[in-house]
């Protein structure tokens, strides 16, 4: 089985999930893509992973998706505005509206992601100017959660599905 690895990790925590993946593919022939390449369209499951801004992939990764055809593909990727099945499945469908109809997603994964640390300065400021914005207050908590991620259980949770996934197309 050809397995292709295409990651556009833009602080790093998506990296580290392409990582993730690429160990549990090494017994494979995997090839891990910053860029798109021709030849990652020779491989029978393509993982495509990407931050996401406002629930959308990076521009680069819509680019690279609009081009796959014909494939198995695994999303995946990070966010850091809201987590759980019902935020991941809205940016599942963001992602999806960029793959041609002849591909099938076979599975996804998600998880938080921590942001710079300018945000949290760009809460604590909006915050002082007006005390009393809750929605200001729950972004600064949730920056701080988001540092923990992705963790050791995220990780674990990837393998999982990751495994998975080659044993039912492998």
């Amino acid at each position: 089985m050809k397995v292709a690895i295409f990651c556009d990790s833009s602080t790093g925590n998506t990296g580290k999930l392409a990582k993730c993946i690429y160990d549990e593919c090494k017994f494979l022939d995997v090839s891990l893509y910053k860029e798109f390449k021709d030849d990652m369209l020779e491989a029978d499951l393509i993982f495509v992973g990407s931050y996401t801004r406002d629930m959308e992939p990076s521009e680069k990764t819509k680019s690279v998706l609009k081009k796959i055809t014909g494939k198995k593909l695994f999303l995946f990727g990070t966010c850091s505005f809201d987590s759980g099945d019902k935020y991941y499945n809205k940016i599942l469908k963001n992602f999806a509206s960029y793959i041609p109809a002849s591909n099938e997603v076979v599975d996804y994964f998600y998880c938080l992601g921590k942001m710079p640390y300018t945000n949290r300065l760009i809460f604590e400021a909006k915050l002082r100017k007006n005390p009393r914005d809750k929605d200001m207050a729950k972004r600064i908590a949730n920056f701080d959660n988001c540092l923990k991620h992705p963790n050791f259980e995220d990780l674990i949770d990837l393998q999982i599905k990751v495994k998975m996934v080659l044993n039912d197309y492998s």
